[in-house]
């Protein structure tokens, strides 16, 4: 557990953040891409379960259209932010680009955006 401990130790919910690797941190050879990805579709997960709730809200666009714009730009930044997660998460599954080479044990790789 002490892995989880540092790698959570930077983050503003440290027990979520411990609860959601705990999977991860009971393999004892999980590297810090094994400890990452697991944040990240951990975080995935629950952004899904936030876009769902707001799924079920609606407003009326005729009565209320700023709280209907607002909601709607709510879902989409939601959306959005799935989006992004998700490619970040397919970034992270795939082998370094040629030329950039990974730090080594439990160092994070270098990353460069895909063009």
């Amino acid at each position: 557990m002490k892995k989880v401990h540092e790698f959570c130790q930077a983050t503003e919910f440290k027990d979520q953040c411990a609860k959601s690797l705990e999977g991860v941190a009971k393999n004892e050879s999980a590297t810090i891409q094994d400890y990452l990805m697991a944040a990240f579709n951990n975080t995935v997960e629950e952004v899904k379960k936030g876009l769902a709730e707001a799924r079920k809200t609606s407003v009326n666009k005729d009565s209320d259209p700023y709280n209907h714009m607002a909601v709607d730009d709510c879902k989409q930044f939601l959306q959005y932010a799935i989006d992004q997660l998700e490619d970040a998460l397919e970034l992270l599954s795939s082998p370094p680009p040629p030329g950039v080479q990974q730090g080594g044990p439990g160092r994070i790789p270098n990353m460069v955006p895909r063009s």
